[in-house]
């Protein structure tokens, strides 16, 4: 984890907040609870405030709106592409996508570990916080073939 997420992340949540979403997590992983269990409220409220915490070489490459926050740089196949660094070895470019390096850098990687990020939007390229959530690989699936439609939340 770069310093960047440590500083931006964990250390800047509550306990409470590190807390309650680990333990969301964990019994989502488990499948105790249904699939569209959303994070918990507190850790979703005032979005504006969160992308404050955002680096501002993160936070320049997007688009604030009421709706959806749409990654301004980079994408490949509709979903914002971020550099996070460069490999050692190799010196090659280390890229994830936006929007998973932007909840990463605000939840930490333990808050999604083992998960995908839905977009509860559809909408790939939006980076917002409270329209992604962490499930898993055959729950994302499920809802992609679900509905191409959107769940109404913004575009």
């Amino acid at each position: 984890m770069s310093a960047d997420v440590t500083a931006i992340g964990s250390k800047r949540l509550m306990e409470a907040d590190i807390a309650a979403l680990t333990a969301w997590n964990r019994t989502h992983k488990r499948g105790l609870e249904p699939a569209a269990t959303p994070v918990p409220e507190r850790l979703t409220v005032a979005p504006v405030a969160l992308a404050d915490r955002w680096p501002e070489r993160f936070r320049a490459k997007v688009e604030i709106s009421d709706g959806c926050w749409e990654w301004q740089a980079g994408k490949a196949d509709g979903y914002g592409r971020y550099a996070t660094g460069k490999n050692r070895e190799s010196g090659s470019s280390i890229v994830i996508t936006a929007h998973r390096a932007g909840w990463v850098m605000l939840y930490g990687e333990e808050s999604v570990e083992g998960l995908v990020l839905d977009h509860r939007c559809r909408n790939r390229g939006c980076v917002r916080p409270d329209h992604l959530e962490p499930i898993s690989y055959a729950e994302n699936v499920r809802r992609g073939m679900q509905s191409n439609t959107g769940s109404g939340l913004c575009r």
